[in-house]
């Protein structure tokens, strides 16, 4: 079978990644000693296989290492213009490396971007967004990148300081998914339905991606899962799964739900000081429990749980809690980890 697109999962920790800073749980003084055992901040990329253009989901503070990673070890990414512009040899002789660099001298009115074609961003925690800084005038000084996002996200962007500056100087395309001409406002008013789902297309217009809010914490914006071609549903940050009625439908009917597993469960919250109704997520022994009883989890869907708090034993692929994921027919995430559809 053929794929037109892959998603690859850039990193796989909570905000904070893992070693986190500052830290001296066991998981993090492991991962010093041993950087296998490392994973970076939340975030995956979208990859046209044909073209190699590349959309990047919550570019994370671990943006620069991702990237890095990304280049060295997927050919979908690291194509001829990429290997060209950032003068990356690739496996064959010398002399297909002079063609290619010959052929692709003439390619430049379809090259890709080098770095992203696309940005989409889920919501304002730290670890979700805080990877734009370096598509700024300090760093990559990117022109015009389309960034996809909700009102109040791009509105506490726009707003703020340094991220204010992304827009005045031109780094990125602001592209607002949730915005209504006044037409439609009132529409709604009349209809009096809460609208959850945002469409819009990538590549294009071959690919369909739609911004599904979910309920999490608001101090700044909204937030939103993503849902890519209806058959992979990403949502890395959410307070709970059932608030919502349509947050279940969704994960039902999605093939492939890549979802907040933040932490295992209520002991490992309070095990690090910390109160579970300040940082609400679902706890994954939780959410097992309930996708399978209410058989959101069938034979016909994957859910994988990503977003690991660097105190969550599900990091440690030999623990109890990461093997009790695997027997009850679920998965954890890790950074690498690929689709395709």
């Amino acid at each position: 079978m053929s794929y037109e697109y892959s998603i690859v999962i850039l990193g796989s920790a909570q905000d904070g990644s893992l070693p986190q800073f500052g830290s001296n749980n066991k998981n993090d003084v492991r991962a010093r000693k041993e950087k296998k055992f490392r994973r970076t901040a939340a975030s995956i990329v979208i990859i046209e296989k044909k073209t190699g253009k590349t959309i990047i989901v919550d570019p994370s503070p671990d943006l620069p290492i991702q990237h890095e990673t990304l280049l060295k070890n997927n050919s979908d990414y690291t194509n001829k213009y990429r290997r060209q512009y950032y003068n990356i040899k690739n496996n064959d002789n010398n002399d297909n490396n002079e063609n290619e660099n010959e052929e692709n001298k003439n390619q430049n009115e379809d090259k890709v971007h080098p770095i992203f074609d696309g940005i989409i961003l889920t919501h304002a925690h730290i670890g979700h967004y805080a990877g734009l800084i370096h598509f700024g005038r300090e760093v990559a000084n990117t022109h015009l990148v389309n960034c996809w996002s909700t009102l109040s996200m791009t509105n506490f962007l726009k707003n703020n300081a340094p991220w204010s500056m992304l827009f005045s100087l031109n780094n990125i395309n602001p592209i607002i998914i949730n915005e209504k001409s006044d037409e439609e406002e009132e529409e709604e008013e009349e209809e009096k339905e809460e609208e959850y789902s945002f469409t819009f297309h990538l590549f294009d217009g071959k690919l369909k991606i739609r911004g599904i809010l979910v309920p999490h914490r608001g101090e700044f914006t909204d937030t939103i899962g993503v849902s890519i071609n209806d058959k992979i549903l990403y949502i890395p940050d959410i307070d709970n799964f059932s608030i919502k009625p349509h947050v279940l439908v969704e994960i039902k009917k999605h093939e492939i739900n890549i979802l907040d597993g933040s932490f295992f469960d209520k002991s490992e919250v309070l095990g690090i000081n910390r109160d579970p109704e300040e940082i609400p997520h679902p706890f994954i022994r939780d959410s097992i429990e309930m996708f399978t009883s209410s058989n959101i989890k069938t034979d016909d869907n994957r859910i994988i749980f990503t977003h690991f708090n660097h105190s969550n034993p599900v990091v440690d692929i030999d623990s109890d809690q990461h093997q009790y994921i695997l027997n009850n027919g679920f998965e954890a995430a890790y950074d690498g980890m690929i689709f395709n559809i």
